[in-house]
């Protein structure tokens, strides 16, 4: 359920079934003044091949989202606390009701085809749960910015950009002069030269020493030798 998923439309004859173009050619044709030897009988990744659509017969691909999971029977597998029947529980069938974009499905309506291109779909793709998180990342900047009033208040400048998706990923690392600056001229953050408190963390010395192997382990009452400095 709140699956993202990709319905695609495959026509076989319309497949050209040629491979891949080789790399050497696809960086000659992408502004390369010259091809490397190294690609000379290498190929585009497929998921990098703009013609992938015509070598596979690709001729539709929209999105949707899951937003219910029943069983052949009509049992709503996708409520929490639904208990399946034991005579219903050896079927695999499954029917998915979906939400699709209604901007999308808005300008199909006025095309050619009409809604009936939406019976042309024959493969349903799902990414994997890893990369799927597009809807979920959304909904956390939407939380963030609820009822903020600005975005100022929830999120530090350093980190909008980021978040966006631009900016350089080095700036949030805690070594960099932006974070440095940030915690020097922020009431509430540990300053750079702080001490971390780690509580806790450690149940003591021996464990302390094993989570930090080959680390020189130091007590607040003692100094460095020449050769540890």
């Amino acid at each position: 359920e709140f699956d993202n998923l990709f319905l695609v439309a495959i026509d076989a004859s319309k497949m050209t079934g040629n491979q891949a173009p080789l790399l050497k050619d696809y960086h000659l044709s992408h502004g390369s003044h010259r091809a490397w030897d190294s690609d000379s009988e290498r190929r585009v990744p497929d998921e990098e091949d703009s013609t992938f659509p015509e070598r596979f017969g690709v001729t539709l691909v929209r999105g949707c989202m899951v937003v219910q999971v029943r069983n052949e029977a009509g049992t709503v597998l996708s409520e929490p606390g639904v208990s399946t029947p034991d005579d219903q529980r050896k079927s695999t069938k499954r029917i998915f009701k979906v939400v699709l974009d209604s901007a999308q499905y808005g300008n199909d309506t006025k095309s050619a085809l009409g809604s009936d291109m939406y019976q042309q779909f024959n493969l349903v793709v799902r990414r994997h749960g890893r990369e799927n998180n597009f809807k979920s990342v959304l909904e956390t900047i939407r939380g963030l910015l609820e009822g903020a009033g600005s975005i100022d208040r929830v999120v530090p400048p350093w980190l909008q950009t980021l978040i966006l998706g631009q900016g350089d990923p080095l700036s949030a690392s805690y070594k960099s002069d932006t974070m440095k600056r940030y915690a020097m001229n922020t009431v509430g953050i540990n300053k750079p030269s702080d001490y971390l408190d780690f509580g806790d963390t450690f149940l003591d010395q021996t464990h302390l020493q094993d989570s930090f192997q080959g680390a020189v382990i130091v007590k607040e009452d003692e100094e460095l030798d020449d050769k540890t400095k």
